[in-house]
């Protein structure tokens, strides 16, 4: 690979005793998710590191440090310590000043060839990406972006493009689009179609779009905005706890008061969409957090609930003397619990678990139990059982609205069935009655 930037300058230093140079820098190559900023003293994200073994003339492919894809990170200080490397740089955002972040990263990985678990993973990822048909596709096709496969993930879901209004994930499509789009207006093309979903009242994907919004950052204006702060002020809306994600996504500290305040909701989609949005918000708010603690302890023991306020909890790191004790909750969830509770559970563990500590979870072929699913084909499994039981009503209504439209066209006249439209989210409902605690069905699962 080369090293291509913007303006910000590249830190390279060589490795001792190495002939080894590494290379921090902002990666435009596109291999990871980038847009073009309007001004060559912005965008510099994602930052990335890489070595080069012939004094500079050729560069590994980069492994990433960050992406959000908000912020500018620069002006990195290598120094070398030990069997690590501690790399200072600045974080700077619009609005909110700059903060000096100090990381440490092991040589061990930096150096390492390509793990053979890790090369099994992708290969599993792009089975889900070609093979899938419902939400799993994009959840893959989101997990090798972050692996450097931007290039090849935009190029497939542009070809899903044109046919995006028949597919059950099209709100998915327009993510993965937007996130790799290397100019603002391609980006801005994208975020519009997910827009155009959560504006029309029919839709049955309206939260997958709104939920959408929020996890790309959209700082909304117009129509959009206006129905998200409706739909903020409407306490009888189930979208209400997506809009306010998306007002404290821009700013609005109210907004995050309320979200706040949804963590002792009665209703547990409130308290799930609650924690997962504060996590999402990476909240530093020591009220917020003090809130947060208390939730997750709080929480009925083995419901998927439990599993996003922990996993909540656990990565914002919201009472420190609870780590362990979360943590141990989590794993106990990916051992025991639903998909979805398992899916969150990785996603509050990513970040703070090592490859020897995620190579104790069970895996396909070895679950240490010879009467267990593999895990992958398990998922699937699931996921599809989700979606015929939540969605079956929903396609008999548009087999009957085809059906009629095709009578309308026989006879002009003739009065005509307007069910409701074909998509469908990926995960469907979770029926759980009789929970202790009050636990109801959460009726639409974040993506």
């Amino acid at each position: 690979m080369q090293l291509r930037s913007p303006a910000s300058p590249a830190s390279i230093k060589r490795l001792p005793g190495s002939p080894h140079l590494l290379a921090v820098f902002n990666d435009f190559s596109g291999q990871f998710p980038f847009v073009l900023p309007a001004s060559t003293y912005r965008g510099r994200t994602p930052l990335v590191v890489s070595l080069s073994a012939d004094g500079g003339a050729t560069w590994r492919a980069g492994k990433l440090l960050e992406s959000d894809p908000l912020a500018n990170y620069c002006y990195t200080a290598i120094h070398f310590a030990g069997d690590a490397v501690l790399l200072s740089y600045m974080d700077i955002r619009e609005g909110s000043g700059s903060t000096q972040r100090i990381r440490r990263v092991s040589l061990e990985w930096l150096t390492a060839p390509a793990d053979p678990l890790a090369e099994r993973a992708k290969a599993i990822l792009h089975d889900g990406v070609e093979h899938d048909e419902t939400w799993i596709k994009i959840h893959a096709a989101e997990a090798l972006l972050v692996g450097g496969e931007a290039i090849a993930m935009r190029q497939r879901f542009l070809e899903l493009a044109p046919v995006s209004d028949s597919l059950l994930y099209r709100v998915g499509v327009w993510r993965v689009l937007a996130t790799t789009s290397p100019t603002k207006a391609e980006r801005a093309e994208c975020i519009e179609q997910v827009g155009r979903v959560f504006l029309d009242p029919d839709a049955p994907d309206r939260s997958q779009a709104l939920e959408t919004l929020c996890k790309l950052g959209v700082q909304l204006n117009g129509s959009l905005f206006v129905r998200v702060r409706s739909t903020a002020a409407d306490e009888s809306d189930p979208l209400r706890p997506l809009a306010l994600w998306s007002l404290a996504g821009m700013g609005d500290q109210d907004a995050l008061r309320r979200i706040a305040s949804l963590l002792s909701s009665p209703i547990a989609r409130s308290r799930v969409i609650a924690a997962y949005s504060l996590r999402w918000l990476r909240i530093r708010d020591p009220a917020t957090l003090h809130l947060l603690a208390q939730a997750a302890d709080a929480e009925q023991p083995g419901t998927d609930t439990q599993a996003y306020l922990l996993s909540a909890a656990f990565a914002l790191d919201a009472n420190p003397a609870r780590r362990p004790a979360w943590r141990a909750g989590l794993e106990q969830v990916l051992a025991l619990a639903s998909m979805n509770a398992r899916w969150e559970a990785f996603n509050g563990l990513l970040g703070h678990s090592t490859s020897a500590s995620l190579s104790q979870q069970p895996r396909d072929d070895q679950t240490g139990d010879p009467g267990r699913e593999p895990v992958a084909e398990k998922i699937r499994e699931e996921s599809v059982a989700r979606l015929s039981e939540r969605f079956a009503r929903r396609e008999q209504l548009w087999v009957q609205r085809k059906v009629a439209e095709q009578r309308s066209a026989d006879k002009p006249k003739a009065e005509h069935d307007h069910a409701n439209g074909h998509m469908s989210e990926h995960h469907g409902s979770s029926r759980r009655g009789g929970v202790a605690g009050g636990e109801v069905a959460l009726n639409r699962h974040l993506i």
